[in-house]
């Protein structure tokens, strides 16, 4: 006669048993995921200076990481690029040097190529204008001043990459909308 913990000869314990070392892989996956996301948090928190949590929060769950986040500081280009609807090869050649001078890291470089080879949605725009905001405060009225104005400046360069009629009109008016808005981000 078996014991009556022998899970050979009860297949209801066996089924238990399997049922509960399943939910304990999941707990312990869940464990390790909980704290890789808090080490993304504190990196970011530690990298940017920002404490503003659904800021950090928004960032974390569109995958940014201190790795790629230096890639959003060009989305304005990008999106200045697919104002029409496409990317010019020049607006291409023009994102891609910003991002070459600017020295950004692989994963921010793997983040921007997915922007220019598929357009952004609105909503990293408003994540854009949340993140340019937060970080504007944090620098001071000076920097923030320079920061803008760079921005703005490699914008501008994007939109007149593919050059216009005879050097006029070399701005649409779809791209110019997306400079008076980054105007407004101050």
């Amino acid at each position: 006669m078996s014991a009556p913990n022998d899970t050979a000869e009860d297949p209801g314990r066996a089924l238990e048993e399997a049922f509960f070392q399943d939910v304990d892989q999941d707990l312990i996956a869940k464990f390790f995921e909980d704290a890789a996301q808090d080490e993304r948090r504190k990196s970011l928190i530690q990298n940017t200076g920002l404490h503003d949590g659904p800021l950090i929060d928004e960032l974390l769950d569109r995958d940014f990481s201190s790795a790629s986040l230096s890639a959003l500081m060009l989305l304005p280009s990008v999106l200045v690029a697919w104002a029409d609807g496409t990317m010019s090869p020049e607006e291409r050649r023009t994102v891609l040097q910003a991002a070459s001078e600017k020295n950004l890291g692989d994963d921010a470089i793997k983040l921007l190529e997915s922007w220019i080879d598929k357009q952004p949605g609105d909503n990293l725009w408003s994540l854009w204008q949340q993140y340019a905001g937060a970080v504007y405060d944090k620098i001071g009225p000076e920097a923030a001043g320079q920061l803008a104005d760079e921005i703005l400046a490699l914008a501008t360069k994007v939109a007149e990459a593919s050059g216009g009629i005879f050097g006029r009109m070399s701005i649409s008016a779809e791209e110019q909308v997306i400079l008076d808005e980054i105007k407004l981000v101050r």
